[in-house]
């Protein structure tokens, strides 16, 4: 339409924007419940704008941890979560977990997609019913050895 708006107004930053490939919804990692700044951060949630109601909603609503770097496809919105970890000195995650949510509907369930403390999983990406992510397992030199994980979802939300 060439018209141009702006989706966030708050004093607070909004970054890692992702638009649905499937059509009308964006997403983006919001400090507005929490705090960041260049050396720490915390309580950053999801936020889902759906382009034909106009409405913004709160992805991640129930932790008080960091939830970021999202991805949506459709009714499904997957982030990684640090409800169970937390950011290193240097902003690293440690102990990160990917998370999936059905957005349809008045109830939108949740799932855990990992738990495995020994390994950091993050900045998954969804298409259709695929997710892909990247996993690094801490070695002896402090460095990490970074892999890629694909998962198929449609059985666990049975469709």
């Amino acid at each position: 339409t060439g018209e141009r708006r702006s989706l966030t107004d708050d004093d607070v930053m909004q970054d890692n924007t992702r638009i649905s490939l499937s059509g009308n919804r964006l997403i983006w990692t919001d400090w507005r419940n929490g705090k960041w700044t260049y050396s720490s951060s915390y309580n950053a949630d999801i936020y889902l704008y759906d382009l034909e109601t106009g409405k913004e909603y709160n992805v991640t609503y129930d932790s008080r941890k960091d939830q970021e770097s999202g991805d949506v496809y459709g009714d499904y919105v997957v982030w990684t979560d640090l409800r169970h970890g937390y950011h290193d000195m240097t902003g690293w995650y440690v102990n990160s977990e990917i998370y999936l949510r059905r957005v349809r509907g008045g109830i939108w369930p949740q799932w855990r997609l990992t738990n495995t403390p020994e390994r950091n999983e993050y900045w998954p990406q969804i298409y259709k019913n695929y997710i892909i992510w990247y996993a690094s397992y801490p070695n002896q030199d402090y460095r990490f050895d970074k892999h890629v994980y694909l998962y198929d979802f449609s059985e666990l939300v049975g469709e």
